[in-house]
């Protein structure tokens, strides 16, 4: 068995050089320079894909895309070590490194730089008339808030017998949307409620659209999955040997939820100048 395969932990690389040759030989040959910055690692090192906090300061897009079904072929978000594409030096500061994923392993390649920018979900954006400053987590974290809020008012209302859970914006994130959102269908469809009263228990101003089409469709649950289906918004899977027909010269992010090696990079490029 490898060790990488059995490994759970970051282990130092001494003869980091074979090692790559041995495992990373697709990055090696790569036209698609891998980097990230980091200050965890002073040498070469064998980089596991540990659970990662997000740096926006909220988890709720990164557990959506770990759970929703249209993300299974991709790596998980969750566990999972983040890259960019072909960017400049000069962006990274002093703790530059270039990462070697393993070959044959899955990556995920966003289609911009930014997995968290609402310009890498075009499809979403165009579709509901969001502008670029609004956040793919925040409004993943608003639609659950006011369907929280909506379905409170209904029970109180109309003395529906439903169980609404408390969306927590840090732990998990997607059962408990799902949980609502499938409260938010199931009322929908029934005869004393139905559209009228959902639409006015929701009482929502921003990102009125997305309800409303949710409420129109009797779908919340498909109408938020879209919106963020990553291949309607053309995000795609690839491995080090395929990915420079993908890439090319662009600048993505990229993220893998497997091993890679992880090399400071003027130690990389004195070993292959």
């Amino acid at each position: 068995m490898k060790l990488f395969e059995i490994s759970q932990r970051h282990q130092p690389v001494d003869d980091w050089k074979a090692f790559a040759e041995k495992y990373c030989g697709d990055a090696l040959r790569s036209d698609v320079k891998l980097l990230r910055s980091s200050d965890r690692e002073s040498s070469a090192t064998l980089r596991a894909p540990l659970r990662r906090e997000s740096l926006t300061g909220s988890n709720v897009l990164m557990d959506w895309a770990s759970n929703d079904p249209p993300w299974k072929p991709f790596p998980r978000r969750d566990r999972s070590v983040s890259m960019v594409s072909n960017q400049s030096n000069r962006n990274f500061g002093n703790h530059l490194y270039r990462v070697l994923p393993m070959d044959g392993d899955n990556l995920g390649v966003c289609p911009l730089n930014d997995f968290n920018s609402l310009d890498g979900f075009e499809y979403g954006k165009a579709k509901y008339d969001l502008r670029p400053t609004h956040r793919p987590f925040e409004i993943l974290t608003t639609v659950g808030v006011v369907v929280e809020r909506g379905l409170k008012r209904l029970k109180e209302q109309h003395d529906v017998d439903i169980r609404v859970s408390e969306f927590d914006n840090e732990d998990g994130m997607y059962s408990e949307l799902m949980q609502l959102f499938g409260v938010f269908n199931k009322l929908l469809q029934n005869a004393i409620i139905g559209r009228e009263l959902m639409k006015e228990a929701m009482d929502v101003t921003k990102y009125s659209k997305i309800i409303d089409a949710a409420i129109e469709q009797e779908d919340i649950i498909k109408v938020v999955s879209d919106m963020f289906d990553p291949q309607l918004n053309k995000f795609q899977t690839a491995t080090m040997a395929s990915i420079d027909s993908i890439v090319g010269d662009d600048v993505r992010e990229v993220w893998t939820s497997s091993h890679c090696l992880i090399v400071p990079f003027d130690d990389y490029s004195l070993a292959f100048r």
